[in-house]
C-alpha cells in the first residue's frame, strides 16, 4: 500500500495515471469521481474516428 497526496483530486488522478502500473483506489470519493472522468475522456479519445 502506498499513501499519496496532492493539492486537488484532479491533480492526484493525473499523477496516479502517469505511473506505469495498475492500481486500486480506496478513497476518497472525490478522487474516484476524477478517475472516472479521466477514464471516460481517455476511452472516448481512443475510439476510432471516421
Amino acid at each position: 500500500m502506498v499513501a499519496v497526496g496532492s493539492d486537488t483530486p484532479q491533480m492526484l488522478a493525473v499523477y496516479i495515471g502517469l505511473m506505469d502500473a495498475d492500481f486500486e483506489v480506496t478513497g476518497p470519493p472525490e478522487l474516484l469521481v476524477q478517475l472516472e472522468r479521466l477514464s471516460t475522456r481517455y476511452a472516448r479519445a481512443a475510439r476510432p474516428h471516421p
